[in-house]
C-alpha cells in the first residue's frame, strides 16, 4: 500500500516514472531529424511498461490522474512518430486495450465530491481523448460523451471568473489549462465546437498569467506545486509563455515568438487528418476565431477578485500578496496556511520568498513545515496556524480572508484581514511608496541614513486586535497572543542584522527591511534548522537547501492592538554600477 509513507517513502518518485516524460520529447526529437530507430523505441517503451504493468495489479494503477497522463502522453507520441513508424496490429491492440481500461477506470473511480479538483479534469481529458482519437475501442462514443460532459462542467468551474484557479495554485491552474488545451485540441481535429465557456476562461487565465509573470517572471509559490507536466516537450514552459499561448487560442495579439514554443505544437496546429493529432513546432498554427482582441494589462497593481492575488509593481520589482480563499473547499488539499503572505522579486529573482512544497508523501514533518503558517511571510500567533491541518491533504477549520479597503487606484495601496486566530485578527495593509512617502516614514520611526535612491519602497503595516464584538476578557485576549511572530522568509543570500533592520544581498540585488513595533521585538535570523524546521526553501519538488529567515517576536505582550510595520528597500546595481 503505497500510503504506508513512513516504511515506503514518497511514491510520487514512481508515479512520475509511470507517467513516461521522456515520450513526448523522443517524439518530437524523431520526428524533427526523421530518426526511425528512436520512433521505434517510442512504440517499445509504451510495450514495455503495458506488459510490465497488468491491469488492477500494482502502483501504477491506483491513481486516475496517473493513467490520464499515460492516456494523452501515448496518443500524443504515436501521432508524432506516425508519418515514421507505426506499431503492428497486435501491438495496436495491446496499446489500445490499456487505453480502453484506463479511460473505462477513469470513469469508474472518478474523482468526485471533496476531491472533485484537478483530478477529475484529467479524467475528463482522458475519457475525451480516448474516445476520439482511439474511435475503434469498444465503448469509444461513450467514453468521449462521458469526458464531453465532466470537462464542460468542470473547466468554468475550476477556472474562476478573473483566470484563477479554484483551489487557489497557480501551478495547478497552469495544469488544469494545458489538460484543457489536450482536450481542445482532439475536439477541434473532429470537427468539434470549443464551448465559449473555456475560451472565456481562457482569455481570463491569459490576463492572469500575463500580469502576474511579465517576460521572464518565475510563477510564484501560492499553495502547492509538484511541477506536474502534462504535455512535456523537454523545455520547459514558462508562465509568460503559456499566457501567450492561452492570448493566441483565445484571439489575442500575441508576440510572433510565440508561434516557435513546442507546447503549442503539440495543442494547436494545421488541421490535418483526424490520426495527426498534432504538429512539430516549426508548423503555422492559427487563433481560434469568434474572441475579442483585448490588450494586455500594463497596470502596476491589480487585485484578482476571486482568488485574492495582490500585485503590485516598481521598475525592477514585483510584490504578490495571498488576500484570498484559503483554497478549495471542503478538504482544501493542496492550500498552505499563508493568509496574507507577502512575497517580492527583484528583476525577476524572489527575494523575499514563499518557501515552496517540497514533498506530499513520505516525509510528513517536512509536508506540515512547508505548508505552515511559520514557513510563510505573515504574522504566525501562539505557535499556531491560522488554519487546522488534518492530513497530508486535508484541512480543518481554516482562516477565513477578506479585504478590507482596496486603493490600488491610484494609491497602490490595499488592506485585508483574516480570522484564523479568533477572537483575535489579523489585519495586513500594504502600499507601494514615493520616494517622499518613503523618506517621512523612515524619519517617523528610526534614525536613519539609509541611501533609498533608486529603491523601490514598499510599506507592510501589520495589526493584531480583537475581533469585532469578541466576549473575550483582555487578560484572556492578551494570553492568546503571546508569541506574536511576524516572519520574513529570504532566499539564499547574505543576511545581515542591524538593531532595528536586516540587509540582504546577493549578486547584483538588495534589499533593506526596516522594522518598527508598538512593543519591543526579539528578533532572530534562522537558516537551515531541523528541529523544529526553519529557514528553508525548496525551488523545485524534492529538493531543499538553507535559507535565511527573519523571526520578530514579541513573547509577551502588555497591550492590544500589537502592530509591526515594515520598511522594504528594493535595488537592482547593473554590474557597471
Amino acid at each position: 500500500n503505497y500510503r504506508h509513507q513512513s516504511r515506503l517513502g514518497e511514491v510520487k518518485y514512481v508515479w512520475e516514472l509511470g507517467r513516461m516524460p521522456w515520450l513526448v520529447p523522443w517524439a518530437i526529437a524523431a520526428r524533427l531529424t526523421r530518426d526511425g530507430d528512436l520512433a521505434r523505441r517510442v512504440v517499445e517503451d509504451i510495450l514495455s511498461f503495458v506488459r510490465s504493468n497488468p491491469p488492477y495489479r500494482g502502483v501504477h494503477w491506483t491513481s486516475g490522474i496517473e493513467l490520464a497522463v499515460r492516456v494523452v502522453a501515448w496518443t500524443w507520441a504515436l501521432a508524432l512518430i506516425e508519418p515514421l513508424t507505426s506499431p503492428t496490429e497486435h501491438e495496436w491492440q495491446e496499446i489500445g486495450f490499456h487505453i480502453a481500461l484506463y479511460a473505462d477506470y477513469c470513469w469508474r473511480f472518478r474523482s468526485l465530491y471533496s476531491s472533485a479538483n484537478n483530478h477529475l479534469i484529467a479524467e475528463g481529458v482522458a475519457l475525451q481523448v480516448a474516445g476520439l482519437a482511439w474511435p475503434w475501442l469498444p465503448k469509444a462514443a461513450q467514453f468521449a460523451e462521458r469526458g464531453r460532459a465532466i470537462l464542460d462542467r468542470e473547466i468554468p468551474r475550476q477556472i474562476l471568473p478573473d483566470g484563477s484557479s479554484i483551489e487557489m495554485c497557480l501551478s495547478y491552474l497552469c495544469e488544469v489549462l494545458v489538460w484543457s488545451f489536450a482536450a481542445g485540441r482532439v475536439r477541434a481535429q473532429h470537427g468539434l465546437r470549443i464551448p465559449d465557456s473555456w475560451l472565456e476562461r481562457w482569455q481570463a487565465s491569459a490576463n492572469l498569467l500575463l500580469t502576474v509573470c511579465r517576460d521572464e517572471e518565475p510563477l510564484p509559490h501560492l499553495g502547492d506545486d509538484d511541477e506536474g507536466d502534462v504535455l512535456p516537450t523537454g523545455q520547459p514552459i514558462r508562465p509568460h509563455e503559456l499566457g501567450q499561448i492561452l492570448a493566441l487560442l483565445s484571439g489575442k495579439e500575441v508576440e510572433p515568438s510565440v508561434r516557435q514554443i513546442p507546447l503549442l505544437g503539440l495543442v494547436w496546429g494545421p488541421q490535418e487528418r483526424v490520426a495527426r493529432l498534432c504538429s512539430p513546432p516549426s508548423e503555422s498554427v492559427a487563433p481560434l476565431p469568434g474572441t475579442a482582441r483585448v490588450p494586455p494589462n500594463t497596470s502596476d497593481a491589480q487585485l484578482f477578485s476571486h482568488c485574492g492575488l495582490v500585485v503590485l509593481r516598481g521598475p525592477k520589482t514585483r510584490v504578490l500578496a495571498d488576500f484570498g480563499p484559503h483554497g478549495m473547499p471542503p478538504i482544501y488539499a493542496h492550500a498552505h496556511a499563508d493568509a496574507l503572505s507577502v512575497t517580492l522579486d527583484i528583476a525577476g529573482y524572489p527575494v523575499l520568498v514563499d518557501p515552496g512544497t517540497y514533498c506530499y508523501h513520505g516525509e510528513r514533518v517536512w509536508r506540515d513545515w512547508f505548508r505552515s503558517t511559520a514557513a510563510h511571510n505573515t504574522v504566525e500567533i501562539g505557535q499556531q496556524n491560522q488554519s487546522q491541518m488534518l492530513g497530508p491533504f486535508l484541512w480543518g477549520r481554516v482562516a477565513r480572508t477578506r479585504i478590507i479597503e482596496n486603493d490600488l487606484a491610484p494609491h497602490q495601496k490595499i488592506c485585508a484581514e483574516h480570522d484564523g486566530y479568533a477572537p483575535l485578527v489579523h489585519r495586513r495593509c500594504i502600499r507601494r511608496l514615493s520616494n517622499k512617502e518613503a523618506q517621512s516614514l523612515l524619519r517617523e520611526n528610526v534614525a536613519s541614513d539609509i541611501d533609498i535612491e533608486e529603491a523601490d519602497a514598499f510599506w507592510v503595516h501589520d495589526t493584531v486586535a480583537p475581533l469585532a464584538n469578541a466576549r473575550t476578557s483582555e487578560a484572556e485576549l492578551l494570553n492568546l497572543a503571546r508569541d506574536t511572530i511576524l516572519w520574513w522568509h529570504f532566499a539564499p543570500g547574505h543576511l545581515h542584522l542591524t538593531s532595528n533592520g536586516v540587509h540582504w544581498r546577493r549578486g547584483s540585488r538588495e534589499l533593506t527591511l526596516i522594522w518598527s513595533a508598538s512593543e519591543p521585538v526579539i528578533a532572530e535570523i534562522h537558516e537551515g534548522e531541523l528541529s523544529p524546521p526553519q529557514g528553508w526553501v525548496s525551488p523545485c519538488f524534492s529538493v531543499k537547501y538553507p535559507a535565511p529567515a527573519l523571526e520578530l517576536r514579541i513573547a509577551v505582550p502588555q497591550r492590544l492592538p500589537i502592530e509591526f510595520s515594515s520598511l522594504i528597500f528594493a535595488r537592482y546595481r547593473a554590474a557597471s554600477q
